[in-house]
């Protein structure tokens, strides 16, 4: 007698009684709200100028004028001071065409002056000899003027020598940590910077830096963005954190996309959850090579 297997077949989930399971009514509701939100309503040169070419009489656009400079929030305020400044109702027309120009979008601007660190601060005095007799001090005014300023930094190590006759020995005073080549270590931060975050050239590295008064040679930029020794912190810093993002996540996701390794078709793998996002380069996109990144962070 033959076997067989039973195979059961699971449910299909069950539908909203509108049928809609997507969250796109959801997605268009808070959009709606949002521009709600931001709109708002003034009369200004250039909305009392559109208004005059719907041909509404001199009278009315003269006394809408009164609220130039004007900014309210919703239609009822707005509708409420137009009707207030013409002490009388507006008609259907006058509301729908008043609505529809007079309408502008809020910028969505935030306060920036708490972000900005102050570097230095420097005082603005008054010219006494210029002041009445009568003048008293009511305390200072603050104003931030945000500046960059972008120089060299040349040193010149002055290295201490000695020399021990007796050991035939000599004796020369370190140089700080980082300044062992001929390059300090902010240029070769702003190397990969200017490289990776403003996306530059390495023959516009070179100019700008040229600009600067610092020479340096194109081969140099190059060694600093590809060579091992010096890009492999970047990797390890890498590997570190995607394995402390796999200790500490309850789960995580992960997709490829196509890209171009010196010529060849190569993978690369994005691993994330809300934690973090960690990109891997593989040559092959098999499950092996999806265990190996996933466990490892390795690239084969």
């Amino acid at each position: 007698m033959g076997s067989f297997i039973l195979i059961k077949s699971l449910r299909p989930n069950k539908k909203k009684k509108d049928g809609n399971i997507s969250s796109e009514k959801e997605r268009k509701l808070a959009e709606t709200n949002d521009e709600i939100n931001r709109q708002g309503f003034k009369l200004d040169k250039g909305s009392l100028g559109k208004l005059k070419e719907q041909r509404l009489s001199a009278e009315l656009l003269d006394q809408l004028s009164k609220l130039d400079g004007g900014k309210y929030s919703d239609e009822e305020g707005f509708l409420t001071a137009v009707e207030a400044i013409l002490e009388q109702s507006l008609t259907e027309e006058q509301r729908r065409l008043l609505l529809k120009y007079a309408r502008y979008k809020k910028r969505n601007r935030k306060a920036k002056l708490p972000e900005i660190t102050i570097d230095r601060r420097e005082l603005c005095p008054v010219d006494k000899t210029q002041l009445p007799n009568d003048a008293k001090s009511k305390g200072h005014e603050y104003k931030v003027v945000q500046d960059v300023i972008i120089k060299t930094d040349n040193v010149e190590f002055k290295r201490e020598v000695y020399h021990s006759p007796s050991l035939k020995k000599t004796y020369l005073g370190p140089i700080p940590l980082g300044y062992e080549g001929d390059f300090g270590p902010n240029i070769h931060s702003d190397i990969v910077s200017m490289k990776y975050v403003n996306g530059m050239s390495i023959p516009k590295i070179i100019e700008f830096y040229n600009n600067m008064g610092t020479l340096i040679s194109g081969s140099y930029i190059s060694n600093r963005l590809i060579k091992p020794a010096y890009m492999d912190v970047f990797h390890q810093e890498k590997n570190e954190m995607h394995k402390i993002g796999l200790e500490v996540s309850s789960y995580i996701q992960i997709d490829d996309t196509g890209t171009r390794v010196n010529g060849q078709n190569y993978y690369t793998q994005i691993i994330c959850n809300d934690l973090y996002t960690a990109f891997f380069t593989t040559k092959h996109k098999n499950r092996l090579t999806i265990f190996s990144g996933v466990r490892l962070g390795s690239c084969m």
